[in-house]
């Protein structure tokens, strides 16, 4: 099936048999404004009588298009004090009224009017989205790291302020229908997105006047190409004959950005002198090497399924804030079960470093306590790390976001003192993600209880694979978390009571080793906000009362298959809504 806006197209596709040609309809009046309404006032919102004749005119001016009546929608409910001149203005600019055959040059002058009605720190985020390609899913925490390296978020005090006014923005173009969510965490938090193709030509338009970036996604649009080029995005394969011929005809000497979404051959970074981004996604790329020389670089991410070289030294890159190498998931006969990635040995030593994420458990240089600014640390391998490394953990007071992991085979279990003792002194500070992944299940954590009372920002808070003999009591001192993982030896009456009074909570995961005896009751007056409750056990007697509907439970059995005694699988029992 092909979708198009264009009817010879359509034409052409089914070799002109007009039968096969399916015309979408516009939306009907009533469908029309039920969705014009509930985006503006909320679901079931109805219009106030002063407004009823000029939202009857925009609706008219909209021609039953929905991303025109929703883009539209979006943009009155962003204003501040809803005033009818308000309405009547966006009316009379959108022209003259396009009636039952709407025209694509009437959806863009909609389209325009949003944008030119955006606030003016918000535009340039807004068009940089354009570096991704059509229906490219776009990570939020990407976009925003983004938008600060490329100087598109300034504040008056510290790049730490910077990624909050950064969220604001991204908050403000998926309340504007600007940007379209895709991916929503369980504190329906926008996680993933994407833009609309017809927005997207927009934002390719209005970058192109104001030379904001070049894309580079077909041989055609690579003649065009001249003058000098601010940031360079490239959509398509390429080989070396293409981008030679590039070359000769741009200037790269002043690029701030690189982005490469595409296999093929990768450009010699010291072509690009003053890169503040480099991008390398799906990329086949082996000899890293030179981005050592890189000093103006700020954000690096690549992408990839294959082993690469990084530089043995990178101290040069001082304004580096984002490192970032992320495993392609491959499934042929060569997969690679791990990259071997080999850290610089002075990574330690870039004062601005604020995300260091890196795939697999890897050896940090000793010293990773120099990195005062940083917030985000994945993965922090237990195992493999110099216990001096993991004392070190501790003076990251800054860090957000810490994921922790033990490699199979390895123990740490001499360490562990130490590590209790840093996980405490981060939760007293700025910790909201805490992620444990570690292959010794046995282990018990008891010992924990206690130093965790002053973790006033934890948010996220995963021990998936250690265990507790019961629900700790100061779990329930955590009045801003919504999201909690735990393995338990048991489960009694008094671990759920702990539970059920947390303010926040919205996602609960809980895998018991021992079958409970105890008949444990779910109020309907408890777990006030809790929207995914999810239990693995081999046998527990639970009820839930009236009133707990707003729930998805799941509960899940250990149980050997029949088809295999030898294999234990999980196999869902039951869930309730």
């Amino acid at each position: 099936m092909t979708t198009t806006r264009i009817r010879s197209v359509a034409a052409a596709c089914c070799n002109y048999n007009y039968e096969d040609i399916y015309n979408m309809k516009a939306l009907t009046d009533q469908d029309a404004k039920r969705l014009f309404f509930n985006r503006i006032f909320g679901s079931g919102g109805t219009c106030p009588p002063h407004f009823k004749s000029v939202s009857t005119e925009i609706l008219k001016k909209c021609g039953g298009m929905p991303l025109a009546i929703i883009t539209i929608a979006s943009l009155l409910a962003s204003q501040p004090n809803n005033l009818k001149e308000q309405w009547e203005y966006i009316r009379n600019s959108l022209g003259t009224s396009h009636g039952e055959n709407p025209t694509l040059d009437g959806m863009r002058k909609i389209l325009n009017l949003s944008y030119t009605n955006l606030p003016h720190c918000i535009k340039a985020c807004f068009l940089y989205v354009g570096i991704y390609p059509e229906d490219f899913t776009i990570k939020k925490d990407d976009l925003i790291k983004l938008w600060v390296a490329e100087g598109f978020v300034r504040t008056a005090h510290n790049d730490h302020d910077a990624y909050c006014v950064a969220r604001g923005y991204f908050n403000e173009l998926i309340n504007r229908s600007m940007i379209q969510p895709i991916l929503l965490d369980h504190n329906d938090d926008v996680l993933t997105c994407r833009v609309h193709d017809m927005i997207l030509d927009l934002i390719i338009s209005k970058s192109t006047d104001e030379n904001l970036f070049t894309i580079v996604n077909d041989s055609k649009f690579m003649r065009r190409l001249c003058g000098k080029v601010r940031r360079l995005s490239f959509h398509s394969w390429i080989n070396m004959e293409k981008y030679n011929k590039i070359v000769a005809t741009i200037c790269l000497s002043q690029a701030r950005s690189l982005v490469m979404l595409s296999y093929g051959f990768i450009p010699n970074v010291l072509d690009f002198r003053s890169l503040q981004v480099l991008i390398l996604e799906n990329s086949d790329q082996q000899d890293l090497t030179g981005i050592c020389t890189l000093t103006q670089l700020r954000y690096f991410k690549i992408r990839t399924m294959e082993q690469f070289k990084l530089p043995s030294q990178i101290r040069g890159l001082q304004h580096l804030e984002t490192f970032e190498i992320e495993k392609v998931p491959h499934f042929g006969f060569n997969s690679l079960h791990h990259l071997d990635i080999i850290l610089p040995s002075d990574i330690i030593h870039l004062p601005r470093l604020l995300h260091l994420i890196i795939p697999d458990p890897k050896i940090m240089p000793d010293g990773i306590g120099n990195l005062k600014n940083l917030q985000t640390l994945k993965y922090f391998d237990l195992g493999t790390n110099s216990l001096h490394n993991i004392a070190s953990l501790q003076e990251l007071t800054n860090l957000k976001d810490l994921h922790l992991s033990c490699s199979r085979g390895s123990s740490f279990v001499g360490y562990k003192d130490v590590l209790f003792q840093s996980l405490a002194r981060l939760a007293d500070c700025n910790l909201k993600d805490l992620h444990i992944n570690h292959h010794l299940s046995t282990m018990c954590c008891d010992s924990l209880n206690g130093l965790f009372k002053s973790a006033h920002h934890l948010q996220r808070l995963f021990f998936s694979d250690w265990q507790f003999s019961r629900v700790p009591s100061w779990i329930g001192e955590l009045n801003v978390l919504h999201r909690l993982e735990l393995s338990l030896g048991k489960l009694l009456k008094d671990d759920i009571l702990i539970l059920a009074e947390m303010p926040s909570l919205a996602h609960l995961y809980l895998h018991v080793r021992s079958a409970a005896k105890e008949r444990i009751v779910i109020s309907g007056t408890t777990f006030i906000v809790l929207k995914h409750f999810k239990l693995i056990c081999k046998r527990i007697p639970l009820t839930f009362e009236a009133g707990t509907n707003g729930v998805t439970f799941w509960h899940r059995a250990f149980v050997k298959p029949q088809t295999n005694p030898c294999k234990h699988q999980w196999i869902p029992c039951y869930s309730v809504r």
